[in-house]
């Protein structure tokens, strides 16, 4: 009879068992039926020979660590962005340094704090000081600081093209050069304005403010003179009448639909003389036409007077005349004389 062979008392090692939350990375956080839920705790169950209540925590701590990780993510984007205004508002050019606190890929954070405690404490310090800058920002209220800093350029007062010339207010019209570089800017800024993906259709109010902080950063790196001016009212004054010749050209062709508070002038254009002037041209014509109506109304009250007053003394001298007798007054006179003050009455009249 055969002996059995007895069992060795060696066994084979057990595979390691992983961690169950980096090998199913990705599986997890897709879990969002019962179903499906079920049919994954069976596999973990029978593969790492765990109870099903554990498989589920593993599951729900999977996914609460996807949402935490999205809701960090989320509190980062704000928190670059809230410096990046931050810096914009204090004319700072260069880059804002990334000072948040380190995630636990990149540095350790306190256990008791956490990474979502530490973002959201920071944005509220940021949003406390852009609110602290808004508030202190003067009659204005534009989120700008009072003045310009020391070397910068400040914004000339009144509009562009009405109160001020934006390429003399530059400094940018002496010279041949001087225009060769500001026609350079115009260029550039009409072909970055559209890489930038702003609106023209829409006024330059409604375009948000993100687009106008990396236009106004691209163009600072592309022209260097335009650092000298404060808030970047150079560059904006540019893209503004460049959006809004555009839009107007769009208007006059009908390729744009007319904004209903604008209508109006539409018909005003309709009623205007295509031969007359127009614009600053127009204002400054009506203007002579009303001085010299002035003038002219001036003129004839004056003219009147002395008229009458010519007439009124050759009748006194006609009658006159008339008392001393036919033979002191010639009849020569009396011919002349007589046309004149027919003349002057008609004149009156």
């Amino acid at each position: 009879m055969a002996a059995v062979p007895r069992p060795s008392r060696h066994h084979e090692p057990a595979a390691p068992v992983t961690d169950p939350d980096k090998e199913n990375q990705g599986t997890v956080s897709t879990v969002k039926s019962g179903t499906k839920l079920d049919a994954l705790a069976e596999v973990l169950e029978k593969k790492y020979n765990i109870e099903g209540c554990n498989t589920a925590d593993i599951i729900y701590a999977r996914q609460e660590n996807d949402a935490a990780q999205a809701k960090i993510a989320a509190q980062e984007a704000e928190l670059v962005e809230l410096k990046r205004r931050i810096a914009s508002m204090a004319g700072v050019s260069e880059p804002v340094h990334d000072n948040r606190p380190k995630t636990p890929a990149e540095g350790p954070i306190d256990d008791e704090e956490g990474p979502d405690a530490a973002l959201a404490r920071e944005n509220a310090e940021l949003k406390r000081q852009l609110a602290e800058m808004r508030a202190g920002a003067g009659a204005g209220g534009n989120g700008v600081p009072k003045g310009p800093a020391e070397g910068s350029i400040a914004r000339p007062p009144g509009s562009a093209g009405t109160n001020f010339n934006i390429r003399d207010s530059m400094g940018l019209g002496r010279t041949v050069k001087d225009g060769e570089q500001y026609r350079a800017i115009l260029r550039n800024m009409r072909d970055l304005t559209l890489q930038a993906g702003i609106n023209w259709e829409s006024p330059w109010a409604q375009i948000p403010s993100e687009q106008k902080a990396k236009l106004f950063a691209v163009e600072r790196e592309r022209h260097p003179i335009l650092k000298r001016f404060h808030n970047d009212w150079a560059t904006e004054e540019i893209v503004k009448q460049y959006i809004k010749n555009r839009r107007n050209n769009a208007y006059r062709h009908n390729w744009l639909e007319v904004p209903e508070k604008y209508k109006y002038l539409k018909s005003n254009a309709a009623q205007r003389d295509p031969s007359g002037p127009r614009g600053r041209q127009n204002k400054v014509a009506k203007v002579k036409v009303a001085a010299a109506k002035h003038s002219q109304q001036q003129k004839k009250p004056q003219a009147s007077k002395q008229k009458s007053s010519a007439t009124s003394g050759k009748v006194s001298s006609k009658k006159k005349a008339k008392g001393k007798g036919r033979a002191v007054v010639p009849s020569d006179d009396e011919d002349v004389e007589m046309p004149e003050v027919s003349a002057g009455e008609d004149d009156s009249d």
